[in-house]
């Protein structure tokens, strides 16, 4: 005659059912940022820094409709720039900011757009309306953080984020941007 005992293995397996894990909780190691990629389903890309620099210089127009749907904008100013950038050699680009009413120098900065194109045509689309301007006594100047929101070419569906810096908010002059980026082909 055969008996089955099924109380001591049902008791093994509540008593290992408490959600501890079993080793070390997994993190990212601090040589790899990683970033959900949009419209990925889980998958996820390698975020590497972005660096341009380059000169930059008022533009008397340009394209106005990213500020339309800004609410509050009273003001818009046109930039045109060129300079070098990593992962894209040389490079042009075109900046729109939404300023609020008030005095020039102290209108409130509403958002920013831009576009860098490299020489092979390949674009990045910048757009964030949660973006600060700083400017410092020496009238030096910061923006950011601006969100990368899409590309073409090798930087079709690419993320990231810069931050600006130049020497001379109220000519033209000199910049840096610093940020980062998706890695080409990482999203696909």
């Amino acid at each position: 005659m055969r008996r089955v005992f099924f109380l001591p293995l049902l008791t093994l397996v509540f008593a290992c059912a408490d959600n501890a894990p079993i080793g070390p909780e997994m993190g990212l190691s601090p040589e790899m940022t990683v970033a959900q990629a949009r419209g990925g389903m889980g998958d996820v890309v390698k975020m590497v820094p972005f660096k341009v620099k380059g000169t930059w210089r008022y533009a008397s127009d340009g394209d106005a409709s990213v500020c339309d749907e800004v609410s509050g904008t009273a003001a818009i100013q046109f930039i045109e720039w060129e300079g070098t950038a990593t992962h894209m050699g040389k490079v042009t680009g075109t900046n729109i900011n939404c300023l609020g009413p008030g005095d020039p120098m102290t209108r409130p900065f509403l958002a920013q757009g831009g576009t860098i194109t490299a020489a092979n045509g390949d674009m990045l689309i910048a757009f964030d309306d949660e973006v600060t301007l700083t400017i410092f006594p020496d009238y030096s100047f910061e923006i950011g953080p601006v969100d990368f929101v899409w590309g073409t070419g090798r930087f079709e569906n690419a993320t990231g984020w810069y931050q600006l810096h130049g020497e001379d908010a109220i000519g033209a002059g000199p910049f840096t941007l610093t940020g980062e980026i998706s890695s080409v082909g990482s999203s696909k």
